[in-house]
């Protein structure tokens, strides 16, 4: 390649799936993809990247969950990111064969890291575990002391909020992973830390364990290591969180892990058409204890 021409010929196609390849060129924070279909291809998953480009040759079937749309030659594909948007695409004729320039994540962004503990494992969130998030996390129970969980908890709320984790963490918006359980994989709820890239080196904790799964001390153990997490390796000099003043329970998670009670803010929030009250904890970096 010279300064404004990729050359394509001279780069080796990958095969990811059958029936499927592509040539790939990155610059900065874009990705160039020259990607061809067959017949024989089949996606199995949904895509969620945002992509935008043009088909060269043949003709292109790209399901948007439901609804399908056919591209030939000469047609623009706009493909935008997340699950509202979600897409898979199939070939019409024998090859179809398209241009597609997509971003890449932010420097210094990366993957969602995986956090591991005596007993748990804390991943990132796939879409297979969209259903048991709805189970867990739709019980009346979770959501009546959780300020952002919904209920009833809808088809495909789930499968939204997933989608938007990666793009959340690229951001330093939120790191969100899975509570699952070393010896079988079982998810059994989540946390993450809210706000980690802001200014001020702070960070807000947050979690939810599923009913059945209360009474283990799973979420003070993942909580532990998310907080160490932040400490040790985002740099923050402090992590914060709340609870409500009727849900003792996820303050005594607090105390176990260190966090300093600080006060109450009187009626803060509203909850079904009802004034609650918070109790707020604080840790500082050097008050933290592995």
């Amino acid at each position: 390649m010279d300064d404004y021409r990729v050359d394509f010929d001279s780069i080796a196609w990958v095969s990811p799936a059958p029936g499927v390849r592509f040539k790939a060129f990155e610059a900065g924070r874009r990705k160039l993809r020259m990607l061809e279909f067959t017949r024989a291809s089949v996606e199995a998953d949904w895509c969620l990247k945002g992509h935008y480009g043009y088909l060269l040759e043949g003709r292109l079937e790209v399901d948007f969950g439901g609804t399908k749309v056919e591209f030939g030659p000469g047609d623009g594909v706009l493909l935008p990111a997340g699950w509202k948007h979600r897409h898979k695409a199939r070939a019409l004729t024998d090859a179809a064969r398209l241009i597609l320039v997509e971003d890449v994540a932010a420097p210094g962004s990366g993957a969602i890291p995986t956090l591991r503990t005596p007993r748990l494992v804390l991943r990132p969130f796939t879409l297979a575990d969209a259903p048991t998030v709805q189970r867990l996390a739709g019980a009346r129970e979770i959501s009546d002391t959780m300020l952002s969980i919904p209920h009833p908890y809808e088809d495909g709320v789930a499968e939204g909020w997933i989608a938007g984790h990666q793009a959340a963490f690229d951001a330093k918006r939120e790191l969100t992973l899975a509570i699952t359980l070393a010896g079988g994989g079982q998810l059994v709820g989540s946390i993450g830390l809210m706000g980690f890239g802001a200014d001020h080196k702070r960070g807000e904790l947050g979690y939810w364990v599923g009913k059945e799964y209360w009474g283990n001390g799973y979420c003070s153990e993942a909580a532990r290591e998310v907080v160490r997490y932040g400490f040790v390796q985002l740099g923050l000099g402090r992590v914060f969180a709340h609870h409500l003043t009727r849900n003792p329970a996820s303050g005594r998670v607090m105390q176990k892990i260190g966090m300093k009670h600080e006060g109450t803010l009187r009626q803060h929030v509203v909850i079904r058409n009802r004034f609650e009250d918070l109790e707020c904890y604080g840790i500082l970096r050097e008050e933290f204890r592995v």
